[in-house]
């Protein structure tokens, strides 16, 4: 209408499953690897004390601070509440 064409999005193609990506990223660790975060289980107690316990609690409070605009405080939440943490690295 009036000149102006709309452009239709082209179908969503969802990606693999993250377990799917997960097991082929830990193919690639080898079994000293492993051993040695193991070795470190402090380390990895903390990792998954802070991803997944501390991480959420903070989003839980920062539920209360007033942001302007409002939407940020609904996105920080939710980017605090769900674990992520992929690391990339080189060997």
């Amino acid at each position: 209408m009036f000149g102006v064409r709309a452009s239709v999005a082209p179908a969503h193609r969802p990606g693999p499953p993250l377990p799917l990506v997960l097991f082929i990223s830990g193919l690639n660790l080898h079994a000293g690897e492993a051993r040695e975060a193991l070795s470190c289980w402090r380390g990895v107690a903390w990792g998954l004390l802070s991803t997944l316990v501390l991480t959420p609690l903070l989003g839980y409070g920062l539920r209360a601070v007033p942001l302007t605009p409002p939407e940020l405080t609904t996105g920080l939440v939710s980017m605090v509440a769900c674990p992520t943490t992929f690391g990339i690295g080189e060997r």
